[in-house]
């Protein structure tokens, strides 16, 4: 997890951005991890502030102060500034693979107004500590933290994203500071790849959609239990999506998911789906069956063709 190759992530231009688009910066946690974040300008910001951006120096690098950059301003004097924070899969660092791809695509779609803020758990990449799902739980509050009341951008507008492991920790964010008094909502929760919880991840994942990891062991139930029963990160999505939506007073969640995954099965999506729908409408109609209630699903499904469908 903490692999970045030949490339620094001090350097973010090595990784397809322009200078000065992408600032690295560290936050504290409140137990002495310091994150190694990224924050994104969009495109069109970048182009129109280019000359003022650029005046800060030829050096581009991790910043010891972010607060006193223009980037940061930029982000926090915006009235319509929208965030996005981002929350990378199990693997690499957070500019691993296609995921630099992935914040350009977040921030194109309002390349004017869509930041994108972005970091390493604890134990990745040049983050501090050693990862734990407590401890990255409390990562991912410490930067919502920071997003809302540092960067000064208000819940309404920013949208929580997560991408397999993310989707996790997106989930269990939400869920956490939807619980408390007082209560914070954002915008959206859009997950992607997500899974039901380790356990079952483990049960179901295959290396390269080809090599089962724990499936064998899966079949022999008391084999199976003994495994899951080690596990010291549950990561128990479906419990944490249903509490969300029973005790959030707003909510807006999207799964995404591909047909084809190789890796994590598209039904574990559709589990998560099924329990925010389940609670849901529970809530307004307790004697719904669950039969009923799958045949409701099913006919609020849409196809797309080879896009796949929406339900």
């Amino acid at each position: 997890v903490t692999l970045t190759w030949s490339k620094d992530l001090n350097v973010p231009e090595q990784f397809g951005f322009a200078h000065h688009q992408v600032t690295p910066f560290y936050l504290p946690t409140p137990d002495g991890v310091n994150l190694h974040t990224w924050h994104v300008l969009p495109l069109a910001t970048y182009q129109v502030n280019q000359e003022a951006l650029l005046a800060q120096g030829p050096e581009a690098g991790l910043v010891e102060d972010f607060e006193q950059t223009l980037n940061f301003r930029l982000l926090k004097e915006n009235p319509d500034a929208r965030l996005v924070l981002y929350f990378h899969g199990t693997s690499g660092t957070m500019a691993s693979g296609w995921r630099p791809d992935s914040y350009r695509s977040l921030y194109s779609a309002d390349p004017v107004n869509t930041h994108v803020l972005t970091f390493d758990y604890r134990g990745y990449g040049m983050s501090t500590g050693h990862p734990s799902e407590a401890g990255v739980i409390t990562d991912a509050l410490t930067v919502a933290d920071w997003a809302v009341n540092t960067a000064g951008i208000p819940p309404e507008r920013i949208v929580i994203f997560g991408q397999s492991l993310g989707s996790a920790v997106a989930i269990a964010l939400v869920n956490e500071l939807a619980q408390r008094q007082p209560s914070v909502h954002f915008a959206g929760l859009v997950v992607t790849a997500t899974f039901q919880d380790m356990p079952q991840l483990t049960a179901t994942y295959r290396i390269g959609g080809f090599i089962p990891v724990l499936s064998p062991v899966a079949k022999i139930k008391p084999l199976f239990r003994f495994f899951s029963q080690r596990l010291t990160s549950k990561w128990n999505n479906l419990h944490r999506i249903g509490e969300f939506v029973k005790g959030a007073e707003q909510y807006d969640i999207t799964f995404l998911h591909a047909e084809d995954d190789t890796d994590i099965p598209m039904e574990h999506s559709i589990k998560l789906y099924r329990e925010a729908v389940r609670v849901a409408e529970n809530s307004k109609n307790a004697t719904e069956d669950e039969g009923a209630l799958l045949e409701k699903i099913e006919r609020r499904k849409e196809s797309r063709g080879e896009g796949g469908s929406i339900t």
